[in-house]
C-alpha cells in the first residue's frame, strides 16, 4: 500500500464514543457473547479490538481467517473476519476485523 493510500485509510478510522465495548460470539447462528473486548478504533468496514487471549476457548485458533459474530458498541451484531492479530503481551492481543456485508 502506498503512503498516500495508508493515509486515506487512517482518516476514516475513529475512536469509539464513551465507554462502549465490543462483544464476540463464536456461534455464527445466534449472537451469545462469549467474550468482551475493548474497541481501539472503528471504521465503516471493521475495527481494531483488544482481546484478552485467556478468554478465547482453547479449541479455537484465533488467527487470520477466523469468522466471528461481532457487536461493536450499540450496533447490531455483524459477521466479521479476523484479518490480523498483533500480540501485545502474553495476555493481550490487538485484533483487526473486517465486517462482511
Amino acid at each position: 500500500m502506498t503512503k498516500e493510500g495508508k493515509n486515506a485509510r487512517e482518516k476514516i478510522r475513529f475512536t469509539p464514543e464513551g465507554d462502549q465495548l465490543g462483544f464476540i460470539s463464536f456461534n455464527l447462528m445466534e449472537f451469545k457473547p462469549d467474550i468482551s473486548t475493548l474497541i481501539l478504533n472503528e471504521s465503516s468496514r471493521g475495527a481494531c479490538l483488544v482481546v484478552n487471549r485467556k478468554l478465547i476457548p482453547p479449541r479455537l485458533s484465533f488467527t487470520p481467517g477466523l469468522t466471528l459474530l461481532v457487536k461493536i458498541g450499540n450496533l447490531h451484531p455483524v459477521i466479521s473476519v479476523v484479518r490480523w492479530v498483533q500480540e501485545v503481551d502474553e495476555d493481550l492481543a490487538k485484533v483487526g476485523i473486517e465486517h462482511q456485508g
